[in-house]
This record gives structure tokens, sequence and C-alpha cells, in this order.
């Protein structure tokens, strides 16, 4: 809406589980979630009162018939009522750790996302004709753990395929404003490598690895389509993440956090005057040991985002003026990344 007076989500969920044999479990639940929007002008006929109810259950099951073979599986029921859709979604699993220390896996679902009340209501933007998105997703992955003395790794591996029928993507359409519109077939497919150590160097001394690397291919695959086989908008082909952080317990911890993103397009065409360039980012992070004072704990902690202040690049030879161009640093086109900030925060708690 264009001027709300007041909205409210109401939530209810309940969940259980019973063991019927030693190698075999079930579980339950149902979930109720209730939204309104109260405004004086939306899309919805003029009607100032726009409101939602999802409904869902599941049943799922987990089998582990022998020491090394994980099996499970689930059928959700969801139901949402101004869309008047009733969704089956079902999700199968299996892990196998044919030799100590690693271990394959496998799962297929079906996916479901339903527009929000933003995405079809929103009186500059939104589309009263949007589709929910339908999906179906398979995995595959292997992973290595082991543990020694005074260390802890993990290693893994995960291919991923999705074809998704209206998928639901923002584009601009007047400066800095968006709208939601649908792609009516994308494909995703890629594979993700993860890497995780934990060292305890000696009895107050802890260092962290994380790191991950994703390759995607996400392409529109609607026949037809005058952008077929062009890459989704935001669907960065490559991206990357690593955290290094030393901990010691009697004085606080150290944390970096370097973030790099391929590049991405903004508009379905692919047009190059709004291809968004590859960037890397890094945070640091300096926070201190909790403080004891009787039965309150202190801890303080400063941040610092983009501590390296990347903002723009120049591109040389431009495609577009053949000269070179600046070009500003985005996730999303016309939001340009923030600058070097900082951020110091105090945290109580009361043992």
């Amino acid at each position: 809406t264009n001027d709300s007076a007041w909205n409210n989500l109401l939530q209810f969920s309940a969940r259980s589980r019973y063991q019927v044999a030693e190698p075999f479990q079930l579980f339950g639940g149902i979930e109720e979630e209730h939204t309104s929007f109260v405004g004086n002008t939306n899309l919805q006929n003029g009607d100032s009162l726009i409101s939602r109810y999802r409904t869902s259950s599941y049943a799922a099951g987990k089998y582990e018939p022998f020491d090394n073979v994980d099996v499970n599986g689930s059928l959700r029921v969801e139901n949402i009522s101004d869309l008047s859709l009733t969704e089956l979604l079902p999700q199968a699993a299996i892990d196998f750790t044919p030799i100590q220390y690693v271990t394959l896996g496998g799962a297929y679902s079906k996916s479901f996302h339903a527009p929000t009340l933003n995405d079809l209501y929103w009186y500059q933007g939104g589309n009263a004709k949007l589709q929910p998105e339908h999906g179906e997703n398979w995995q595959g992955s292997m992973s290595f753990e082991r543990r020694w003395d005074d260390l802890q790794v993990t290693l893994s591996g995960t291919g991923f395929l999705a074809h998704i029928d209206n998928e639901i993507v923002w584009e601009p359409f007047s400066g800095s404003e968006y709208s939601p519109i649908n792609i009516g077939e994308a494909e995703s497919e890629g594979i993700e490598f993860r890497g995780e150590a934990d060292w305890a160097v000696d009895e107050g001394t802890r260092v962290h690895f994380e790191g991950s690397y994703t390759l995607l291919n996400a392409e529109n695959i609607t026949p037809n389509d005058p952008n077929y086989g062009k890459e989704i908008q935001y669907s960065s082909p490559t991206r990357s993440l690593l955290i290094a952080e030393i901990e010691r317990e009697n004085i606080g911890s150290l944390s970096l956090l370097a973030r790099y993103r391929g590049h991405e397009f903004a508009l379905p065409s692919n047009d190059p005057a709004t291809e968004l360039p590859s960037v890397t980012t890094f945070n640091v992070t300096l926070s201190s040991k909790e403080f004891q004072f009787g039965l309150l704990g202190l801890r303080a902690m400063l941040s610092i985002q983009n501590a390296t202040n990347v903002q723009f690049v120049d591109i040389p030879n431009d495609p577009l003026t053949g000269e070179t161009r600046r070009v500003t640093y985005e996730d999303i086109l016309n939001y340009p990344l923030p600058d070097r900030t900082y951020h110091f925060s105090i945290e109580l708690t009361y043992h």
C-alpha cells in the first residue's frame, strides 16, 4: 500500500515425534499463519484490508536400517487462502557412509513459493497477476569429516539441479523502483564446495576456518522467450565466502569475513548497461570476552564492514562507450554498496 495504517502477523505451530521401533521414527506437525495489512489504497479492488491464511501440515519418517544408512521422507500439505491453492510437497533423502569418515547423500523434493502480499498488492509496484513458483529439486553430495586430538576437519561437495516454473524475480521499472515478474521456466545447476576446520592451539586458544565456493549456471529456458538462454538476473555464476577467526579465552576473539561475488545482470535481457561487476568485500569483527559482574555478564563488540572501503571500479574500453567508464559497486541496481561502516555494540546477559 502507499499509506499503511497497521499490519500484523500471527503464527501457531505444533510438532510431535514418535519412536515406532529402534530404527524407525515418525514426525508430524501443523502450522498456521495469519497475515493482514490495512491501508487506504492497494491493488485489491480498492479494498483497504488484505488478509491471508497459510495453513500447512506435514508427516515425515526416518528409517535407519543399518548403522551406515539413513533414509527419510516427508509429505507437506500447504494451503494459501487468498490464492485458493493447496499444494502437495513430497521430499526424500538418503545418506550412506560406505567407509569411515566419508558420507554420500542424495535428495529430491518439490518446492512451492507463493507470492507475498507485497509482491501482489504493493500500490506502486505490485503485480496482481503474479503466479506462484513451482519447482523440482535434485541434489547429490559427498563429505569427509575427521577429528584428531586437537583438530577437526570437514570437507564437502554438493551438486544441485533445480527446475522452476514461474520463478519470481524483481526488475526495475522506474529508477530505483522495482516490480516482480514471472519467468516461465528457469533452470539452475551448479556445485558448491565447503571446508571447515577447528584447531585447539592450546588450552585457551582456538582457531576456526570456514570457506565455500559456488559455481552456478542459472538460465531462462522458456521456449520462444526473447530472453531464452540468458542468465537469470542477480544469479552470479561464482560466489565464495571465507571466515577466519582466532579466539583467546581470557581476551576475546578477532574474525575476518571475506565475501566475493562474480558479475550479475540486473535485467532478464542481460543488457550490458545493467551488468554489475564482480566485487570482494571484507568485514572485521573484534569481540571481547564476557566480563562478569555478579549475575550480570557484559561483552563488547566492534565490527568494520567493507573495511577496505570498496566503492567503484573503472572499466577500460567499455563496450558501451569505447571509453573508460566508472561503475559503482552494487548488489542491486541503483543501490550502491555502503562504504566503510563501523558498528559498536554491548551485550548484557543476566545469569
